[in-house]
């Protein structure tokens, strides 16, 4: 006989990192009262780094979900104001994320929610830029975040800042259901008709506020990083090429581009790897082949050998690097909003 799946439930938990009214600096959650996990005594409590609040709603069908998450965001910007502080998704110093929990009864096999973890990756997929400095640089929050829980699994790889949209949020709960549906059935996905409104919602980013783009730029990066082993002379010349006007001029337009502070990173490759560089797009003017080693989210350009060894390639290498800082102005990484 077929199982009833009809016990399907979503839970969502969302995290706030708490900073002064005008949004400058960051303040742990513990140090001003908030305490506490679990959805039963603690809707409202701390993660458990104890560094940013976290919202949990009651498990129910996304509707239910969505009222109650927003009435907890309320009660939770309402308790923080009257500390004179903000509770903001937008996190800068800590990383803040939601996370929507999927549970059936009767209970599922772990691969069933595995299933429903790749429909899930879909969406985060498609968020990479909503919060790029508060989750930057960490495991947490990887597309593939999501974790077994009692009830079923959790996936953890979407931004806070996906509640900034209310309709946008609703919309993520409403996918997740259905793709629960989906799964515990051993169905298709039906996708819904909004499903290409919400992708090209998804793509454009949230509205970002003030406070959090005058945070970002006030952390301080440095404008040029060189790695690895170079000859004197070759990291001289470059770095006398970063003093040039062109140059300074250049970065100056990044950054009002950029929601973060812009590093430019030369790394080295390997000798073996022989004359190619390394970068995500193509320069035009390099002279030499493309690697297809894929670079980290900072502005990287994988130096060849012979070019950061051979004082001879001195020309030939500053050359290199012109064209890939021209070359950034040409192409739209994902940390840029035009």
């Amino acid at each position: 006989m077929k199982r009833d799946y009809n016990k399907i439930t979503l839970g969502a938990e969302v995290e706030f990192e708490i900073r002064s009214e005008d949004g400058s600096s960051a303040i742990v959650a513990e140090e001003i009262g908030f305490h506490g996990f679990g959805w039963e005594e603690h809707p409202i409590g701390i993660d458990g780094g104890c560094a940013v609040a976290e919202i949990r709603s009651r498990p129910g069908k996304p509707w239910g979900v969505y009222n109650h998450t927003l009435q907890l965001k309320k009660e939770l910007e309402s308790m923080v104001h009257k500390k004179k502080c903000m509770a903001t998704p937008f996190s800068v110093r800590w990383p803040a994320g939601l996370h929507i929990h999927f549970g059936a009864k009767p209970h599922v096999f772990n691969s069933v929610y595995d299933r429903w973890a790749e429909l899930m990756m879909e969406v985060g997929k498609l968020h990479l830029s909503w919060n790029p400095y508060g989750r930057a640089g960490s495991s947490y929050g990887e597309i593939d975040d999501a974790r077994e829980q009692p009830w079923g699994i959790e996936y953890r790889a979407l931004p806070a800042t996906v509640i900034a949209d209310q309709k946008h949020f609703y919309q993520t709960l409403k996918f997740a259901w259905l793709a629960a549906e989906a799964v515990v059935q051993d169905k298709p996905l039906a996708y819904p008709e909004w499903w290409g409104e919400y992708k090209e919602r998804a793509l454009r980013g949230p509205r970002i506020p003030k406070f959090y783009i005058e945070a970002l730029k006030s952390v301080e990066v440095s404008k040029l990083q060189i790695y690895d082993e170079w000859h004197p002379d070759n990291q001289r010349a470059i770095k006398q090429l970063f003093k040039e006007t062109f140059v300074l001029k250049t970065l100056e337009r990044l950054q009002k581009r950029s929601l973060v502070p812009i590093a430019i990173i030369l790394m080295g490759l390997r000798k073996e790897r022989g004359l190619v560089y390394g970068a995500k797009f193509d320069i035009p003017g390099a002279g030499i082949p493309r690697s297809e080693w894929k670079p980290s989210r900072s502005m990287t350009l994988g130096v060849p050998w012979e070019f950061r060894n051979d004082p001879s390639k001195k020309a030939e290498l500053v050359q290199l690097v012109r064209a890939f800082l021209s070359a950034l102005e040409d192409n739209d990484p994902w940390l840029f909003k035009k």
